[in-house]
């Protein structure tokens, strides 16, 4: 009995050990969360961006940059992520040639170039990174520092002769260190002296001639001179010439020795008998010789006074100039004489004091002689005028008549240039301004000449003047949208003053916007800043809905996609929005609103405008509207290198021709591509373009007016065949009323009528597809890539140049169709089978031809990019397959061929590895890809054919490319 009371008891034990272990566990599971984790050793973490702390100029091109700490490269010897900017940049290039040195500071050179000497230069740097890549503070990138330049130097100053005097011309000689910015300023004792010439070693040769008014002695030459970055140059050198008087006739000092010398010859007669001896004939001879050296001698001493005599003067017609006054006179003088005329108009009654200026003839330099004669533009001087006692008074001085001319600034102005200028009878003077106070403006120099900037010229007396200003004086113009008031108070102001702008909607409207053309936006009524300039102020008042924004693309330039979005903002809550590229919105529906809705362009290419408008329970917004322009859509090609020429496998190696091989490798530039062929409408509105551009012409040069072929370019060739006979397929577009559309034409189902708006375009030349590339680029603003004047259209730009839209070469036309990274594809859509699943293709001319619309007459072309793997071809219900290229593009094997840019050579592919070709230079025919709804056997991508550049075949097509 107790073995079994034991045993209970046992088990018992075993029960309740297990039990409390369970328990056990079940506390460390669940009653207490559980967690592992490991910590890493401790390091420094930093997130703290590099700043620029200095810059400053080493030499003339170089400058020495310092960092807060040490940067990764290259980035930080990467010369494009340096810019330099600002007055002292001088020459140089605004990012350096090279950068070197580091972790921490680097040296920036450019290999040409100099700053300008003292002129602040900003130095940013962008794209740098520290050690961890933290990028550059963008709020601490720049730093300023001070230019480092070089002057240029003047040297070797040479004057012939080296002593001049009043009146002689001299001729300076001199070197300079470097090319300037124009000719140098050269002055002699503050006059000007004239350019004469320069060789390419800056050798410069000038020449002067003495003025009455330089002193006799070492004349002061001062050259001064900017070089090309603005630094300035001055030299003054006063060993090179001498001025000097006249040499020339006996000085007066010697008058006492010619009074002297004739007493003593008096005395020598008088002695007859004294103890010399001398002849009685020896003595006469003496006494002659006594008596007229002192004479002779002293004659230019006592220089004759010019005399001007025997003054006629007669007016009389002087063509189409209108009238003229000659004046002859008479002149005796012992030099060369400068002229000056004077006028009274009471016979001499009132001193000559009116000025004659405009004159020519004997008036400078005149010899002594009779019939000197000059010329007098009376209507220059008097106009509209009658003076009946007019007398001319002819004055000659033997010397240079010097005239003064002296500038001056009235009130609230300065003079730019020389105020006082001293000049020689005929010469030119400066060119001096009139430069207004900051608010003010000129008005007129006293003596009646309105041009602030002025130039007297052929100075025939001296003239002094002043220039007088005025207050600028502004208007402020209101302009409200809508019902309400903006008004001005005042309207007129004067510069400096402000004015109070009062904006007030009408009962039931609001103020949408105010846009002051000076301070940008306003919310209401407020005060002007101080006025500088005129301005408006726009007042948009609205009620209801209000379309603040609208935008296609987010306000994108262009789009290679019909299908764009319209990003707009209202004010209020809008239930619907309406679009369409009618401005009436014919045939357009309402739609649920939407803030960014798709909307569909009308296909082509150009600009289009879309309007919008929206509603809800209380009315309509006003119509809001933007142009985008539709551009072809464009694949992105990347660089790189691939096989061309055909496989030796499927039909490669069945259909190939030997013009198809050796395979070779061609690299290839990153280059864009159409994604689909070219089409009717796109031609169309590129037509259109041209016409109204005047571009169109007909076979012999005269503008095109709606009838025959189409011609263009300086150089003209046929562009599209538009007539042709009866039996030849026709041209898929036509001109109506105008305007160039696209056909229509009949297909399956039966009586279903197609547009021809999505179908290639063809009957055109390949200049034709020159032009369209050329002619689109204009209207978009890109580079035309063709000379339409030259001889054959030459490509002006070729790959890898960046430009306007141009036709692919074959190897660019190739890697797209074909090539997948990796291998040659036989067909252009990644498979090396024919389908007409795939690919538009026939068996010309007995058929049958895959057509896909079933098109009851040729072509039977297929809208560009019909094999998407949407489209069924109603000629026999065939689902299609999508089938684009390795890069994307459709429709590269079939429907029409493709025109390429090259010159066909079947033997071209022998001249091995390429780097973007552009085919033979020259040659007969030009080469075409893709094959077309006729031929099987030439949708092959390595398939190649060629015809004359001017022939126009109804199937043949093309698509554009570019470099961007």
């Amino acid at each position: 009995m107790l073995h079994p009371a034991v045993s209970n008891n046992t088990l018992t034990l075993i029960e309740t050990v297990c039990m409390a272990f369970m328990v056990f566990l079940s506390m460390s599971y669940n009653a207490v969360a559980v967690t592992g984790s490991g910590a890493t050793p401790a390091m420094l973490l930093e997130t703290v961006s590099p700043v620029l702390q200095s810059a400053e100029a080493v030499t003339d091109n170089s400058v020495s940059v310092t960092f807060s700490e040490a940067l990764l490269t290259p980035g930080s010897t990467t010369s494009d992520n340096y810019a330099i900017s600002g007055e002292g940049t001088g020459t140089l290039d605004a990012s350096p040639s090279g950068a070197s040195g580091g972790p921490a500071a680097f040296t920036l050179d450019w290999a040409a170039g100099e700053m300008r000497d003292g002129a602040s230069l900003t130095l940013t740097a962008s794209g740098v990174q520290d050690a961890l890549g933290n990028l550059i503070n963008p709020a601490a990138n720049t730093a300023s520092f001070e230019g480092l330049g070089t002057v240029p130097v003047f040297s070797g100053v040479t004057v012939l002769p080296p002593q001049a005097w009043v009146r002689l011309p001299v001729v300076l000689k001199f070197s300079v260190s470097e090319k300037l910015k124009g000719s140098p300023k050269v002055l002699v004792n503050g006059n000007m002296a004239t350019y004469v010439g320069e060789d390419p070693y800056h050798n410069y040769t000038y020449q002067y001639t003495v003025k009455r008014g330089d002193v006799p002695g070492m004349a002061t030459i001062e050259l001064s001179g900017e070089d090309l970055a603005g630094n300035s140059g001055i030299s003054v050198d006063d060993t090179a010439l001498e001025i000097i008087t006249n040499p020339q006739g006996m000085p007066l000092y010697w008058l006492p020795i010619s009074l002297m010398l004739p007493a003593a010859g008096m005395l020598l007669l008088r002695r007859r008998h004294d103890s010399w001896k001398i002849a009685g004939s020896k003595k006469r001879s003496l006494f002659l010789v006594f008596c007229l050296a002192p004479v002779l001698g002293c004659a230019p001493a006592f220089a004759q006074v010019p005399a001007v005599t025997n003054v006629t003067m007669t007016q009389s017609p002087n063509g189409a100039l209108g009238t003229r006054v000659d004046i002859y006179y008479d002149l005796t003088a012992n030099a060369p004489c400068d002229v000056v005329l004077s006028l009274s108009k009471d016979n001499g009654s009132d001193g000559y004091v009116h000025a004659i200026r405009h004159y020519s003839g004997d008036i400078a330099n005149v010899e002594p002689g009779t019939g000197r004669h000059i010329v007098w533009d009376i209507c220059a001087d008097y106009p509209e005028e009658t003076i009946p006692d007019a007398s001319i008074l002819v004055t000659a001085d033997d010397e240079n008549i010097v005239h003064t001319l002296q500038y001056a600034a009235g009130e609230h102005g300065y003079i730019i240039g020389t105020t006082v200028q001293t000049l020689n009878h005929g010469e030119d003077g400066e060119t001096v301004t009139a430069a207004p106070d900051e608010g003010y403006h000129f008005v007129a120099w006293s003596d009646g000449v309105t041009t602030p900037s002025r130039q007297d010229s052929g100075v025939t007396g001296s003239l002094t003047v002043t220039a007088s200003f005025a207050i600028n004086i502004y208007t402020i113009t209101c302009i409200s949208e809508g019902s309400g008031i903006c008004a001005a108070d005042p309207a007129v102001v004067n510069h400096g003053d402000a004015s109070t702008i009062t904006i007030s909607p009408a009962a039931g409207w609001y103020i949408d916007s105010v846009m002051d053309s000076e301070e940008g936006v306003k919310s209401g009524s407020y005060t002007t800043t101080p006025l500088t300039a005129d301005r408006t102020v726009t007042t948009t008042f609205a009620t209801g809905l209000v379309i603040s924004t609208f935008s296609i693309n987010a306000g994108a330039d262009a789009t290679g996609d019909i299908l764009v979005t319209l990003d707009n903002g209202c004010t209020g809550t809008p239930f619907e929005y309406l679009a369409s590229e009618s401005e009436t919105f014919t045939g357009s529906e309402w739609q649920p609103y939407a803030p960014s809705p798709a909307f569909s362009l009308s296909p082509g290419v150009g600009p289009r405008t879309v309007y919008f408008k929206v509603r809800n329970g209380s009315g309509e917004s006003a119509v809001a509207s933007d142009v985008i322009f539709l551009e072809p859509k464009m694949l992105p090609v990347a660089a790189g290198t691939f096989d061309m020429g055909r496989t030796d496998i499927g039909d490669d190696a069945f259909y190939g021709s030997y013009s198809e091989l050796p395979v070779h490798p061609v690299t290839l530039d990153a280059y864009e591509i159409a994604k689909y062929q070219t089409t009717n409408k796109q031609f169309c509105d590129v037509l259109n373009w041209a016409l109204a551009k005047g571009y169109l012409k007909t076979y012999n040069g005269f503008p095109w007016t709606g009838t025959g072929d189409i011609y263009g370019g300086g150089n003209l060739q046929i562009l599209v065949a538009m007539v042709l006979p009866d039996w030849e397929p026709p041209c898929s577009i036509q001109f109506v009323e105008g305007t160039f559309i696209s056909k229509t034409k009949a297909g399956l189902p039966e009586g279903t009528l197609y547009s021809m708006d999505t179908h290639p375009m063809i009957r055109t030349s390949w200049f034709g597809h020159a032009a369209f590339c050329n002619w689109l680029s204009e209207w978009q603003g890109l580079t035309p890539c063709y000379d339409m004047d030259s001889a054959n259209w030459p490509l002006t730009t070729p790959p890898p140049q960046s430009g306007g839209y141009r036709l692919p070469t074959e190897a660019e036309w190739e890697r797209a169709a074909a090539w997948d990274g990796n291998r040659h594809w036989i067909y252009g859509y990644t498979n090396d089978t024919l389908s007409e699943a795939r690919c538009n293709y026939g068996n010309h001319p007995y058929g049958p031809y895959v057509n896909p619309l079933g098109l009851t007459e040729l072509p039977y072309t297929s809208p560009v990019g019909w094999f998407d793997g949407v489209n069924i071809s109603p000629n026999g219900n065939v689902p299609t397959i999508d089938s684009p290229s390795p890069v994307g593009a459709y429709d590269m094997s079939g429907n029409v061929w493709d025109t390429c840019q090259d010159w066909y050579s079947s033997t071209y592919y022998s001249g091995g590895a390429m780097t973007n070709p552009t085919g033979p230079a020259t040659g007969v025919t030009k080469a075409f890809r893709g094959g077309s709804f006729r031929h099987a056997q030439d949708c092959r991508t390595a398939s190649r054919d060629s015809r004359e550049p001017d022939k126009t075949p109804y199937w043949r097509s093309g698509r554009v490319a570019r470099t961007p």
